[in-house]
């Protein structure tokens, strides 16, 4: 089970917590 848009989504939410 491959999921490419999950790789983006926790790279965004770890990008969101860094800024925070």
């Amino acid at each position: 089970m491959q999921m490419p848009h999950i790789q983006s989504t926790l790279n965004l939410l770890f990008a969101f917590l860094c800024v925070k």
